[in-house]
């Protein structure tokens, strides 16, 4: 029983976790942040394996990045889907999809797994809001 509570607990925290990462974020009001989570977390908490932002400044995005990789934050793909390793007999790489260049070069992601507290949550946010407001 002391196992099935722990992992009860670990679960709820993630919950938490995610709403307060949702919560951070979508404070953070800017016209170069665009967050992909459009869903209402408050009233239907849902799991997300990462937590997607776009930042329209390629190089904001990756001082971004530069400050928060320690924390968890990740360029995910890098590249469009069809240059990926392993998609070659799904996607046309000769094909040039400039949408999806333009995706991956503005796409982080921020962690949202049962490791991450709010400290550090707090953390990343207040580096979001930082590198953003340096634009200004």
């Amino acid at each position: 029983t002391d196992l099935i509570k722990t992992n009860i607990d670990k679960f709820r925290s993630q919950t938490s976790s995610l709403q307060y990462l949702h919560k951070k974020i979508s404070n953070i009001s800017h016209p170069l942040l665009v967050n992909l989570v459009v869903e209402e977390l408050d009233n239907d908490p849902e799991y997300l394996l990462r937590y997607p932002i776009l930042i329209k400044d390629q190089e904001i995005r990756d001082q971004f990045y530069e400050q928060t990789r320690e924390y968890g934050t990740s360029l995910l793909y890098q590249q469009p889907l069809n240059r990926i390793r392993g998609l070659e007999n799904i996607l046309d790489q000769a094909i040039v999809y400039p949408n999806a260049s333009n995706f991956a070069d503005h796409l982080v992601t921020l962690p949202c797994h049962e490791d991450i507290d709010n400290a550090i949550v707090d953390v990343i946010a207040d580096k979001l809001q930082s590198v953003l407001n340096d634009d200004l």
